[in-house]
C-alpha cells in the first residue's frame, strides 16, 4: 500500500492559501468559540484610573493586539462594534471595544455564554464585576468611596498582578473552534530542520497547565482505542516547562512530532475546520511540507530542498515586522536556501509549480504489512514502525502493550519470541494469540 493518505485536491487548491472569511464563519456560534478561544491567547482585559476632576472615574478596554492583519476588522465586521487602528510604525494593529454600552450589551454575553478557558477568565470575572457597578447612583461620597476602592482593588487583582490562578478543572470545556482560535493565536506549525521534523506545539504560562493537560485530554479522545492507549502510554504528546525569556513564570509547552499522528489524525482534524487568521499559510505549508516527509519524497535531493525552503518562509519569516525577511527588506535571509531578495521572490512565484510536481511523484515509503511497518520502496528497510501489541488469551481477554519490549517484560517471554508468535499467529500457553496493531491510522482508511 503506498502512503498516499492526501487528496491532491487538499493542495492544488490555491484557495486554501488564503482565507474566506465570510464563507467559512456564516455560523455565529462557531465565530464565538473560535473568537473565545483567540480571545484566551491574544487579549487583555484593562480597567484605567482617571482620577481628574472631582470623582475618580473608570474607563474599561477589552483589546487584542495584531502584527498588521485585516482579521481585526472582520472580528470588528462579525461583533458589531469596537474601533481598530494601527501604531504610527505600521507594524502592529489593535482591536479595541472601549464603549461600555458595547461592552455590556455585546461582550459580556459572549464570555457568559463561552467561558474563557485561560485563567484570563478570572480577569475577566473581574472586569465585569467592575463595569457593572453604577458609581452614579451612589449619592453619598462615602459609599462611592467604598465602590471606588473596591474597583480599584478588582483592578490590582487582574493581569500582570494577579497571584490567585485557581481555576476549576471542570471549569475548562475544549471544543473544536475554541481548540482552532487558540492555536491561532498560540500554536506554531513549524519544521525541525536538522532531523527534517515537522513539529506543532502550543506554548502557554505553566498557570496554564490544567487547560494543557484538558488539550491532551480532548486530543486522545477522539483516538481509537488502540491509538488512545499509544498515546496514554508513551510521549506523543509531549509536555515539557521551559524558561520563558521577558516573563516572570515558566511556561507549559505541548509539543507533537510524531509524523504519523500528525500526517493522519491531527491534519484531516484541523482540515475540517476554518482559519481565520493568517496562520491559515502556515498550516497549508506545514501540510504540504509533512505529506512530502511522510511519503519519503524527501530523498529526492530536490524535494528536501523544497521543504527547507518552504519552512524559510513560515511563522516569524511571514510576518510584516520581521526586519530579516528579505519580503519586506533589502537584507538576506540567513542560511543557504535563498542567497538574495530576488531568488526569494522567483521562488514564490514558483512554488505552486513545484508544490504539484512534487505531490506527483510517487511515494518512496509504503506500509509492508498490517502491523504497521513502513518500509523504503527501494532498499525495503523498515523506516517507521507505530503500534501497540495486543496479547488475546483464550479466555477472550485482551490485554495491550505499548511495545513488543514491554510485552516481553510483563509476560517473562522472549522478544524474539513474541515477535515469531506475531508472524506465525500461533498460541502459547492460556495466549490464544498476539497480535501486532497499527495506530494513528486516517480514520477515513
Amino acid at each position: 500500500t503506498k502512503i498516499n493518505n492526501f487528496s491532491k485536491n487538499n493542495f492544488n487548491n490555491k484557495n486554501n492559501y488564503s482565507t474566506n472569511y465570510d464563507k467559512n464563519f456564516n455560523n455565529n456560534y462557531q465565530f464565538y468559540e473560535w473568537f473565545v478561544g483567540f480571545s484566551d491567547g491574544e487579549s487583555n482585559f484593562t480597567i484605567g484610573v482617571d482620577n481628574r476632576g472631582k470623582f475618580t472615574r473608570f474607563n474599561f478596554r477589552f483589546s487584542i493586539g495584531l502584527h498588521v492583519d485585516a482579521l481585526l476588522e472582520y472580528i470588528k465586521l462579525k461583533l458589531g462594534c469596537g474601533y481598530v487602528f494601527s501604531n504610527k510604525e505600521n507594524t502592529a494593529s489593535f482591536f479595541i471595544i472601549s464603549d461600555i454600552s458595547e461592552i455590556k450589551s455585546i461582550l459580556l454575553p459572549i464570555f457568559d455564554s463561552f467561558p474563557l478557558n485561560t485563567t484570563k477568565h478570572l480577569d475577566y470575572l473581574c472586569f465585569k464585576e467592575a463595569i457593572l457597578i453604577d458609581l452614579n447612583k451612589f449619592k453619598e461620597l462615602d459609599i462611592r468611596k467604598k465602590f471606588v476602592n473596591h474597583i480599584i482593588s478588582l483592578k490590582n487583582n487582574m493581569n500582570k498582578k494577579r497571584k490567585n490562578f485557581e481555576l476549576s478543572f471542570n471549569h475548562i470545556i475544549i471544543t473544536p473552534y475554541w481548540l482552532l482560535g487558540l492555536i491561532e493565536g498560540e500554536g506554531s506549525f513549524h519544521l525541525i530542520r536538522n532531523t527534517l521534523s515537522p513539529s506543532f506545539s502550543i506554548s502557554l504560562s505553566i498557570t496554564q497547565k490544567p487547560l494543557i493537560l484538558k488539550i491532551v485530554s480532548f486530543l486522545t479522545d477522539n483516538l481509537d482505542e488502540y491509538s488512545k492507549f499509544k498515546v496514554i502510554n508513551s510521549k506523543i504528546f509531549n509536555l515539557s516547562e521551559e524558561k520563558s525569556i521577558g516573563l516572570a513564570n515558566p511556561i507549559i509547552k505541548l509539543k507533537i512530532t510524531q509524523i504519523d499522528y500528525l500526517n493522519n489524525i491531527f491534519i484531516p482534524f484541523l482540515n475540517t475546520l476554518s482559519f481565520l487568521s493568517k496562520k491559515s499559510k502556515d498550516f497549508y505549508d506545514f501540510k504540504i511540507l509533512t505529506n512530502l516527509i511522510y511519503q519519503g519524497k524527501f530523498i529526492y535531493p530536490e524535494v528536501k530542498n523544497f521543504v527547507l525552503r518552504l519552512s524559510y518562509t513560515m511563522n516569524n519569516y511571514r510576518l510584516s515586522t520581521n526586519k530579516n525577511n528579505p519580503l519586506f527588506s533589502n537584507s538576506f535571509l540567513k542560511g543557504e536556501y535563498f542567497s538574495s531578495y530576488e531568488e526569494l521572490k522567483y521562488w514564490n512565484l514558483k512554488r505552486f509549480d513545484l508544490e504539484n510536481k512534487f505531490i506527483n511523484l510517487p511515494p518512496l515509503y509504503e506500509k509492508k504489512n498490517n502491523n504497521g511497518e513502513i518500509i523504503n520502496i527501494n532498499t525495503k528497510s523498515i523506516v517507521r514502525d507505530i503500534y501497540i501489541i495486543e496479547v488475546v488469551k483464550y479466555d477472550k481477554t485482551r490485554i495491550f502493550y505499548p511495545t513488543i519490549l514491554d510485552c516481553s517484560k510483563k509476560l517473562s517471554i522472549n522478544r524474539n519470541k513474541i515477535t515469531q508468535l506475531i508472524s506465525n499467529g500461533k498460541s502459547l500457553n492460556d495466549i490464544l494469540k498476539i497480535n501486532k496493531i497499527r495506530v494513528f491510522n486516517r480514520l477515513d482508511n
